[in-house]
C-alpha cells in the first residue's frame, strides 16, 4: 500500500483540494494553466467513464492501494486516448501534468517506477511543413482585420500566440524608426523579459487601432489571454479551409498551418542570417545566450538588415529592399564625409607639421651658426694675440684646427663672390 503520512488535527494544516491546486496554477505561465487543465479534464472524463467516479475520488483511493494497481489505473488511461486517436505527444505532455497533480496530492512515483511500468506509443517525428509567403497570403486576404493584423504580428516579431494576446499599447516604445515592443517577464513562456520589433508591413495596419486605445488597451486581444488564443487558433483554422489549407500529418492528424506556423516562418527567415539573434527575438533558449547582450540600437539594426526577408505581400518586400538600399546609401555618404573630413584633417596635419619641421630647422640652424660663430671668434682672437707678441715661436706652434678654423669663418661666412 501507498505510504501515507499520519493526519493529525492542527492549526497548520491546509488541505489540498482542486481548488488550491487551482490557486497554485494561477502562478504559472498561461499556456501551461491551459495544458494542466486540458490534461486533468481529460483524466476526469476518463474517470468517469471507466469507474464511474470523479477524478478526485480515484487519486484518493490510489492512496490506498499498491503502486502496481495504480499503474494499471494509469495504463488504461492512455490505452483508453489512443483508443480515441489522441497525439503520442499529447498524451506525454498529459501524463506530465497529471503526475505533478499527483505528487501534490500526496502520490510520488520515481521516473524508473514510471518507465518500468507505463508504455506510451512511439511518437513519429514527419518532417514539419513551412509556410510560405503565398500561403500567408492567401489567409490574410480572407483574413478580418484584428486577426490580419495578429497574423502579421507574429511572423514579424516572432511571438507566441499567449504573449502577442497579452501585449498593451503602454508596452510599445514608438521612437525608434521601429515600433519596438518590451515584452514583460510575466507574458512569456521562460519568465524572461525581452525585445522584439514590429515590421513596418505589420505596424501599417494596427496603427489604426494603436492611435485610438489608451495604453493601458490590448493591441492585439480582447479580454481574456486564454479565450482569445483560442478564438484566434479557431478563427485562422476556419480561414486555412476556406482557402484550401487545410492538409493534416497522418501520424497525428494535426494541421499543418496553425498559428505556431507564423512565428516559426519568422524564427526560420531570421535563422538564416543570426540564428542567436532568431532565438534572442522569439524567446527560446539558447547555448550561452546569457552572455550574448546588444543595446536596442544594435537589436534594431539587426532587425532591419533581415527586415526584407519577413515581409509577405511583394510590394512591402519591395519597400523593405528600398529601405535597406536607402539605409545602405545614407551609410556609405556618411562613410565617404567621415572620409573626406579625414583626408582633410591629414592635409591640414601634414601642413602644420611641415611648418613645425621647418621652424625647428629654422631654429636649430640658427643656434649652430651662432654656435660656430662663437666658436671661430675665440679661435681668430687667440690667432690674432699669437701675430701680436710677434714670437716667431709661437706662431710657428699655431695649431693647424686654428688656422682651418679661421679658414673656416672666412669661408663660412664670406664666401667667395
Amino acid at each position: 500500500m501507498q505510504k501515507t503520512r499520519r493526519c493529525f488535527m492542527t492549526f497548520l494544516d491546509t488541505r489540498r483540494t482542486s481548488q488550491s491546486y487551482e490557486e497554485k496554477l494561477r502562478a504559472k505561465p498561461t499556456n501551461t494553466q491551459i495544458s494542466h487543465h486540458t490534461a486533468l479534464n481529460n483524466f476526469e472524463k476518463f474517470c468517469q467513464i471507466e469507474f464511474g467516479r470523479s477524478k478526485e475520488d480515484v487519486i484518493d483511493e490510489f492512496l490506498k492501494v499498491e503502486k502496481y494497481v495504480v499503474f494499471g489505473a494509469v495504463q488504461k488511461w492512455i490505452d483508453w486516448n489512443i483508443k480515441n486517436n489522441k497525439n503520442p505527444s499529447s498524451l506525454i505532455t498529459w501524463f506530465s501534468s497529471i503526475n505533478t497533480y499527483f505528487y501534490y496530492k500526496g502520490l510520488e512515483f520515481s521516473q524508473r517506477e514510471i518507465k518500468e511500468n507505463l508504455d506510451f506509443p512511439k511518437m513519429l517525428q514527419e518532417e514539419l511543413y513551412g509556410v510560405q509567403p503565398e500561403d500567408l497570403q492567401k489567409i490574410l486576404k480572407v483574413a478580418n482585420y484584428r486577426y490580419r493584423c495578429a497574423l502579421l504580428a507574429q511572423t514579424s516579431t516572432l511571438m507566441r500566440e499567449g504573449e502577442l494576446m497579452q501585449i498593451r499599447k503602454k508596452h510599445l516604445v514608438f521612437d525608434k524608426g521601429r515600433i519596438m515592443i518590451k515584452i514583460p517577464a510575466k507574458f512569456t513562456k521562460l519568465r524572461k523579459a525581452r525585445t522584439t520589433f514590429l515590421s513596418v508591413e505589420a505596424a501599417k495596419p494596427i496603427m489604426t487601432r494603436i492611435n485610438k486605445i489608451d495604453p493601458d488597451d490590448l493591441v492585439w486581444g480582447f479580454s481574456e489571454v486564454s479565450k482569445d488564443t483560442k478564438n484566434y487558433e479557431n478563427a485562422i483554422r476556419r480561414y486555412c479551409d476556406k482557402v484550401g489549407l487545410s492538409e493534416i500529418y497522418e501520424s497525428n492528424r494535426r494541421h499543418k498551418i496553425t498559428t505556431h506556423s507564423f512565428r516559426a516562418f519568422g524564427i526560420t527567415k531570421v535563422s538564416r542570417h543570426d540564428e542567436n539573434f532568431a532565438k534572442i527575438l522569439s524567446g527560446q533558449k539558447g547555448y550561452l545566450l546569457q552572455y550574448d547582450r546588444l543595446s536596442d540600437e544594435e537589436k534594431l539594426n539587426l532587425y532591419m538588415k533581415f527586415e526584407e526577408d519577413l515581409a509577405i505581400d511583394n510590394s512591402a518586400k519591395k519597400q523593405a529592399e528600398l529601405d535597406k538600399v536607402y539605409k545602405e546609401k545614407s551609410q556609405l555618404e556618411a562613410e565617404k564625409m567621415k572620409y573626406g573630413n579625414l583626408e582633410k584633417d591629414f592635409e591640414s596635419l601634414k601642413g602644420n607639421m611641415e611648418s613645425i619641421i621647418s621652424e625647428k630647422i629654422t631654429q636649430q640652424s640658427t643656434k649652430l651658426l651662432k654656435d660656430l660663430e662663437k666658436i671661430m671668434e675665440n679661435s681668430s682672437k687667440r690667432v690674432q694675440m699669437k701675430m701680436e707678441s710677434g714670437d716667431i715661436d709661437l706662431l710657428k706652434k699655431i695649431s693647424k684646427d686654428d688656422l682651418e678654423l679661421a679658414k673656416m669663418k672666412d669661408c663660412y661666412f664670406y664666401p667667395e663672390k
